[in-house]
Parts: structure tokens; sequence; C-alpha cells
């Protein structure tokens, strides 16, 4: 019954969100979804989610996984007008390149959700990943340095921490 509840309540929130606006008739129409979804679907979704462990834990994941798209959202926009900054010179300055980058991820959802991530974010693009050594191949259109380790605080950041505690 609890998962249920927090089902209604999260994806209502969700509804909140997308429903752009809120009238009587948004919110009556939500609910319904809202409820027929909890209750056809709660322990599904705990049971994809790994959540079978207490509501503390729980709201810790929903946490980093709101950090993770925030700062998704962040690096989009950085990285957006780094590009268009390349775009529109003159003299081209950047330097494109593929870079090998390890992960300390073991999750599988976590690292396809990594490389989503670095994908989705301008001027990067996850070519390929190694299975066996954990690494990412990642083409890169503006390479500052071969470091490896100044390479992921880069490209990566926070992001690959954040994704372990929500995958864990």
């Amino acid at each position: 019954m609890k998962k249920t509840i927090v089902t209604l309540i999260l994806t209502f929130m969700i509804w909140l969100i997308f429903a752009g606006k809120i009238s009587l008739p948004v919110i009556l129409l939500g609910l319904g979804i809202c409820f027929i979804i909890s209750l056809l679907f709660a322990d599904k979704i705990f049971r994809l989610l790994k959540m079978n462990y207490s509501y503390k834990v729980f709201f810790k994941k929903l946490f980093y996984i709101v950090l993770v798209i925030g700062v998704f959202i962040y690096d989009v926009f950085v990285s957006a007008i780094k590009v268009s900054q390349h775009a529109f010179e003159l003299h081209p300055s950047f330097s494109p390149g593929i870079v090998k980058i390890k992960t300390s991820l073991n999750d599988i959802t976590g690292i396809t959700v990594l490389a989503n991530l670095i994908t989705l974010t301008p001027g990067t693009l996850v070519m390929d990943f190694d299975v066996l050594d954990r690494n990412y191949f990642i083409h890169w259109i503006d390479v500052r340095s071969r470091d490896e380790a100044e390479m992921k605080k880069e490209i990566i950041g926070k992001q690959e921490n954040w994704i372990e505690n929500i995958f864990e």
C-alpha cells in the first residue's frame, strides 16, 4: 500500500509539472490517471528501479536523480554556448579528438544512463564502450588536455558518482 501511495504522489507531481496549467479538470484527470497507474504498476516500478528498501534510501536516490538532471541541464546549456561559439569563429580554435575515459560504474543501467547523458550533451558523443575494461570511447569536439583525470572531470564531472548512488 505504501508503494502505491508513493507512486501516486510522484506520478501526480510529474503530471502537474507537464500539465502546464492547474485547473480543476486537469487535477481530477491527473488524479484519475495517476491512481490507475499506481494501482497497476507500483510494484513493477519499484522492482524496476530496485527500490525494495526503506523510504529514506528512496528519497536519497530521488535527490541524486534531481541532482543529475539539474547538472545535465546546466551542462547542456554551457556546452551549447561553447559549440555555438566554435561554429561562428572566423578562425576555429577547437581540436576534435577521440578520448578514452574509464568509468567506475558497475551496473549496466548506470553505464547506459551516463553514456546517454554524455551523448546528449552538445560537443560529445559516446562512440563505443569496452565492457571488459569499462572504458568509454568518446568523440569530443574540443579536447583541451590528454590527462585522463582532467578529461574525466571535464566530461563526466560528479555525475558518475551520483549515478552510482542511484543504481547501487
